[in-house]
């Protein structure tokens, strides 16, 4: 009998065991599932407004919610005697309005109506009354322009048996033996590179105009220009980069046709560097594809820097010799904001919310200490950010335990002490942001691109890629217009004796005053011009 009772208690703990084993595989699984579904119907935006408002719903608890009778109230606003802020217009200002051409429309009365209603006398003019203005929208025009070159010779030494002859200077094309000018190569490299237009497309645009213009032979166009003529400028941007103190990292996937021995599905990367958001003497950023995610890349690149590094939590920044690594605080954030409950009442009182609002502290203080001098920034964090730190790694440790190990929770609590003397390391020094977001917003410029125009043809249309984008986010970063930055090197860079050496290629930088002036200027002037 008493066998039996032990045998039946070891059973009941057996089946004990298996239910609290099924419970977790089943937590774990809703955990995927909600996540799922939140990435394809959910609001993707991570500020704290949206991730904590119960008013925020997925689109699948749009009916539970008109069924639980929630709306939102209209508010009632007091405002105080002449101290109501001034509407912003929508649409255009008039300031964006005065700097283009404009155009009088008179509307006059006929002649034959000019007869006073009254007395029959003839009417005079007493003046024109400003109806409206409007905005003209004028399509793109194009012409071919001949070049032809003038050749002068002397009479007097002909007249003595021999020939003097002098010819006329004639500017390099862009290309040899190609019908392309500069402006015509710049606005297709902008529109795909900035606008996010593939060659298919623009394709389609040119034969409207009336050319038919194959895809074919604008990418051969674009990377044969950025190979010649901006990949040396990328270059010299790589070797400012590297006289910088502090250096921020990311990468991102793309897919390159053509690679040898790989197949067309295999994931190759594409890495973004730049300068330190607080101390970049220039600002420079600079696209490099790589095949593969692996370290030696980044060492590569990095190769004779000596500073600070920031960036996500990615292993292979380990290989970079005499740096140190510095965390983003964002995207540690970011983890918990995944792993976040569906239903958002209550959200924010959750082991994931109260992380994320501690997390949240952190970029308070960093908004306030953003124009703080270096050393008074560090000071300040630790007097404030430090405790903060602390009493959040504090808080992950002590609830470690109580979190599904492999669940989204518990991947971010991992993540983050893993990451402990990286993410604590900006306390030491104030000349490196908490974050990576610059970095980050560089790299979503490439990814909005990617979404249009899918993959590279070929390696050398991915180099092609990374030096374009290059200088269109280099030039975008120092204020420039960026089809009259490409137009600018294209049509002057060509005819340099050596366009290749540093000297020449350090007054194409954005920053120079010549190109500064130039691409900056408000005047519509042509640049082929």
């Amino acid at each position: 009998m008493v066998e039996k009772i032990t045998e039946s208690h070891e059973q009941n703990k057996d089946w004990e065991r298996a239910y609290h084993s099924l419970e977790k595989d089943y937590q774990a699984l809703s955990e995927r599932y909600e996540t799922l579904r939140k990435m394809a119907f959910g609001v993707h935006s991570e500020k704290t407004k949206t991730i904590f408002n119960p008013d925020q719903t997925l689109l699948f608890n749009e009916a539970e919610l008109a069924a639980g009778g929630h709306r939102i109230e209209d508010e009632t606003v007091e405002i105080a005697a002449h101290k109501r802020k001034k509407k912003k217009t929508r649409g255009l200002s008039q300031e964006e309005l005065d700097v283009l051409p404009h155009e009088e429309i008179l509307q006059p009365i006929p002649e034959e109506q000019r007869i006073c209603s009254k007395c029959g006398t003839k009417m005079v003019s007493m003046g024109k009354e400003k109806i409206r203005e409007e905005l003209i929208y004028i399509p793109a025009q194009i012409k071919v322009r001949v070049h032809y070159r003038e050749t002068y010779e002397c009479r007097e030494c002909r007249k003595n048996g021999h020939f003097s002859i002098q010819k006329s200077f004639v500017p390099q094309p862009v290309l040899p033996h190609c019908k392309a000018s500069a402006s015509t190569i710049a606005h297709i490299m902008e529109q795909k590179y900035v606008f996010g237009v593939p060659l298919y497309r623009q394709e389609r645009e040119w034969t409207q105009i009336g050319i038919h213009l194959d895809q074919n032979t604008m990418g051969s166009w674009i990377i044969r220009s950025a190979a010649t003529w901006f990949k040396p400028i990328v270059d010299r941007l790589h070797a400012y980069l590297l006289q910088e103190d502090v250096i921020q990292a990311d990468e991102t996937t793309v897919q390159v046709l053509k690679e040898a021995g790989r197949k067309n599905t295999s994931k190759s990367y594409m890495w973004v560097f730049m300068g330190g958001e607080f101390t970049a003497k220039n600002s420079i950023r600079i696209y490099q594809y790589q095949e593969t995610r692996k370290g030696a890349n980044a060492q590569t690149f990095l190769s004779g820097f000596s500073g600070a590094l920031l960036s996500d939590g990615y292993q292979g920044y380990n290989s970079v010799d005499n740096v140190k690594r510095f965390g983003c605080w964002s995207h540690a954030r970011r983890k918990f904001v995944d792993s976040l409950p569906q239903k958002k009442e209550g959200a924010a009182d959750t082991i994931a919310g109260q992380c994320v609002l501690k997390i949240n502290k952190l970029f308070e203080i960093e908004d306030n200490l953003r124009d703080c001098s270096p050393a008074e920034r560090q000071k300040q964090r630790m007097l404030q950010s430090k405790p903060v730190v602390e009493d959040f790694f504090t808080y992950i440790e002590s609830n470690r335990d109580i979190v599904l190990p492999k669940g989204n929770l518990g991947k971010a609590i991992s993540y983050a002490i893993n990451q402990r003397s990286e993410l604590t390391a900006f306390l030491e020094d104030g000349n490196v942001p908490i974050h990576n977001n610059a970095c980050e917003r560089s790299v979503r410029a490439f990814c909005i691109g990617r979404r249009a125009w899918l993959f590279a043809g070929s390696p050398k249309g991915a180099d092609a890629s990374a030096s374009i984008y290059s200088l269109a986010e280099t030039a975008k970063a120092n204020g420039l217009n960026v089809f009259k930055y490409f137009a600018f090197i294209l049509n002057h860079l060509p005819n340099k004796k050596c366009y290749s050496s540093p000297e020449t290629l350090d007054n194409y930088l954005p920053w120079t005053h010549q190109v500064q002036k130039v691409c900056k200027e408000k005047e519509n002037k042509h640049p082929d011009l």
